[in-house]
């Protein structure tokens, strides 16, 4: 398949989560050298936003993450690889 990267959810609006995955885009940025990092700055920061359940209900901040993806097989092998794996 082709979808590949890295990406973040967090809620709609802004709120303290959305923080939260600023720093986490940051870091990926920092250590996934040459990988897609997949954004929506739309709203001003680096996250995407949706309602997911598992972010709405929740008493404190909360960021999602796809961490590539396993019907890629450029994603696999990085994932699987040592420098992936670590």
């Amino acid at each position: 398949m082709n979808a590949t990267g890295w990406e973040a959810y967090t809620t709609i609006g802004n709120t303290s989560a959305d923080r939260l995955a600023t720093c986490l885009y940051k870091a990926a940025e920092k250590n996934l050298k040459g990988k897609k990092i997949r954004k929506d700055t739309t709203d001003g920061d680096p996250d995407k936003e949706s309602n997911f359940y598992v972010l709405k209900h929740t008493s404190c901040p909360a960021v999602l993450t796809e961490n590539f993806f396993q019907d890629n097989k450029s994603d696999v092998d990085y994932l699987t690889s040592e420098i992936g794996f670590n």
